[in-house]
């Protein structure tokens, strides 16, 4: 953190106006959860109800005994997981803004965890700060979630005694100061990539609702976890209405979300309504009715993957209910044959380095898993690290990196972490770009002057097979990463 810019941020009218918002308050934690949800527009509900809803935890939480006795927090709270049951523990963390607004006014510990569907931009706010958070769990216990809030709150707690900020002045500093450096500039729905894949997602009455408040045009929205940028996305209503009801498509790759209910979440937009096609027409259907999701009567419906005969034969009968609206296509790779690979180092040697190859590299212009000093016991080790520069012993500038990994498309923290991991050394190494791959994709991130980039808004993704076959596209990606190019570039 830049405690000069803070400073000058905390003496400011915004700055004072933000750190009187979290002030610690019980008598006031209503009034001032609705301020706070109304000026950084935490959630789509009526911010009034959400503070009538963080009073009652309040309530809730001081019969639990929280805020009584000092220093006891830790077993409060793993007294208070350990009696809830499996639904309600799963309930509460995709509560947890609500929940944690609450225990902020009576506990030393707890701080706010807000935005509760973009827990990525939390996390990127922390990156720009310095705070490193806790590695997620991945587990079906929702009980670890709950545990891993305690865990992110320690975190909070060790950067703001290091740089002396009062409780208030570091959520400030998380929601309102930091926001500042995020680089939010987002695709237009012209810019995502030709769709790969296609999912199919229900939505209950109330998310129904939520689609005729405007929730069609963007929203976040339960999928799957290997959901790409550009993938089409079919929305079904499921009962008391039971009929196809949307289509759009995916603005993020699907990303994992430990605080909400649905725990796998990608940004849904350029949705259109589809002609209600009920489920009965549905299952009389003859190909339709043997799609495996159909055949078991849509039990488990969110982000099942439906092939592209499914999508076709979906779509005719869309066509014949008289919907003639441009309906999102298949990308049709070129054929290329890809070399079979089956673990990381094959992804270097088979895909990456004849691709480096090509667009002008010789191995005389890149390190492999160079060795770089990150702190004083702490150490990285890029995958590829373009024209180094020794500073001193273990400590180098490069314009680019890029980091190799097997297959990121069964798990978005996998995929996450990934990102992670080379923002990371992109930043030791003061680099202009950085890039992460695996056997399907290339993805390329420019390092902005100040903060961090979004995962979700790469300077250019595409699908090996697509690099390597279509001639438009290789000449784009050769003239941002080619040997010339990067050359050019210098460091950060």
């Amino acid at each position: 953190m830049n405690s000069n810019l803070f400073r000058m941020y905390i003496a400011s009218s915004q700055g004072k106006e933000a750190i009187a918002l979290f002030e610690k308050d019980m008598d006031r934690a209503e009034e001032l959860t609705t301020a706070i949800y109304t000026r950084f527009r935490v959630s789509a509900h009526n911010p009034a109800e959400i503070g009538r809803l963080v009073d009652r935890w309040l309530d809730i939480f001081i019969h639990y005994g929280f805020g009584e006795w000092e220093n006891e927090e830790k077993a409060l709270w793993d007294d208070f997981i350990l009696l809830t049951t499996k639904q309600q523990k799963r309930e509460f963390a995709g509560s947890i803004h609500l929940i944690s607004c609450a225990l902020y006014h009576i506990s030393e510990h707890f701080k706010p965890l807000l935005l509760p569907n973009d827990f990525p931009r939390i996390q990127r706010s922390c990156d720009i700060l310095g705070i490193e958070l806790p590695p997620i769990p991945h587990t079906d216990n929702y009980g670890n979630y709950l545990y891993y809030y305690y865990d992110i709150c320690t975190a909070f707690k060790k950067f703001q005694q290091a740089n002396n900020l009062t409780d208030a002045e570091f959520c400030a500093c998380l929601y309102d100061f930091a926001p500042n450096f995020l680089n939010d500039e987002q695709p237009q729905e012209t810019d995502l990539p030709s769709p790969t894949n296609i999912w199919l997602t229900g939505a209950s009455k109330y998310d129904v609702e939520e689609i005729e408040r405007g929730g069609l045009k963007e929203s976040v929205w339960a999928c799957n976890e290997r959901t790409r940028k550009g993938d089409i996305i079919i929305i079904y209503a499921v009962s008391p209405n039971s009929f196809l009801y949307a289509i759009g498509r995916a603005k993020t790759d699907g990303y994992f979300n430990p605080f909400n209910y649905y725990h796998c979440c990608a940004v849904f937009t350029g949705g259109m309504h589809l002609p209600h096609i009920p489920f009965k027409e549905l299952k009389q259907h003859p190909y339709i009715s043997q799609i495996p999701i159909f055949k078991k009567n849509l039990q488990g419906i969110n982000g099942v993957e439906l092939s592209p005969r499914d999508y076709a034969e979906i779509v005719a009968l869309i066509r014949g209910h008289g919907c003639t609206d441009p309906l999102p296509e298949l990308l049709h790779i070129a054929n290329c044959d890809m070399p079979e690979v089956h673990n990381e180092k094959d992804v270097e040697e088979s895909i990456l380095i004849p691709f480096l190859t090509q667009v002008g590299y010789t191995s005389d212009d890149y390190t492999r898993q160079l060795v770089q000093q990150f702190g004083r016991n702490e150490k990285g080790i890029p995958d590829f690290v373009f024209f180094p520069h020794e500073l001193m012993r273990h400590n180098h500038n490069a314009p680019f990196l890029i980091e190799a990994k097997y297959d990121m498309r069964q798990s978005a923290i996998e995929r996450d972490k990934a990102f992670r991991q080379a923002f990371s050394y992109a930043d030791k190494l003061r680099c202009s770009l950085f890039a992460v791959c695996d056997k399907e994709r290339f993805t390329l991130y420019a390092m902005p002057r100040n903060g961090a980039p979004s995962i979700d808004n790469p300077v250019f993704v595409d699908y090996w097979a697509n690099i390597l076959t279509n001639e438009e596209v290789f000449i784009r990606i050769k003239k941002l990463v080619g040997r010339d190019a990067v050359k050019d570039l210098g460091t950060m």
